[in-house]
């Protein structure tokens, strides 16, 4: 009766140990490897450097778009500014039909 008794109590033992371990492996795999794991979260941070240098671009090119426009003064009407965007830079709103002629 004892050494049915110990049995049981070893297999239960077993099995409980099986279940964390199996458990503590699963949380721990997805912590790493996951879609919000350690090697997820350094591949966003490097992706977020790589956004920051475009960023850092993008804000020295608006400087210097910026700079040409203030030289030019109030000596250009809007009309012909906004022709000169669309023609150089192609910059235009999303609702415009624009007609270049060359």
């Amino acid at each position: 009766m004892f050494i049915q008794y110990e049995t049981r109590r070893v297999v239960q033992l077993g099995i409980w140990t099986t279940l964390v371990f199996a458990l503590m492996t699963y949380f721990l795999f997805h912590a790493i490897k996951g879609d919000r794991g350690i090697l997820a979260w350094s591949r966003l941070e490097d992706r977020l450097v790589e956004k920051e240098y475009e960023l850092a671009a993008m804000e020295y090119q608006w400087e210097i778009l910026d700079k040409k426009v203030k030289k030019l003064g109030n000596v250009i009407c809007s009309d012909l500014l906004e022709e000169q965007s669309i023609r150089i830079l192609g910059f235009s709103h999303p609702g415009d039909v624009v007609v270049l002629e060359d």
